[in-house]
């Protein structure tokens, strides 16, 4: 698990937001949502630091349902460093 990666979570229609967190000890990043529709989302997870954990940037699209939305990312480790 990556500690402190930067999720955000943005609806894809107008890019309003609907996540900023960091991710716990466990890897794992938790908002509530209020489900009114299925909502088409652009997802991004990032994690640099001034220290040698440096991660390629990840992106992906998806869609919040009734049951919610769960995604695992797996980060590179950044190469340029």
């Amino acid at each position: 698990p990556i500690q402190y990666a930067r999720v955000g979570i943005y609806k894809e229609s107008d890019g309003t937001q609907l996540m900023n967190e960091e991710t716990d000890g466990n890897g794992d990043a938790v908002e509530a949502y209020t489900y009114t529709s299925d909502t088409d989302i652009k997802v991004r997870v990032r994690k640099s630091s001034a220290s040698s954990d440096r991660y390629v940037p990840y992106s992906t699209v998806g869609t919040i349902t009734s049951s919610g939305y769960s995604l695992t990312v797996i980060l590179t480790e950044d190469p340029n460093i």
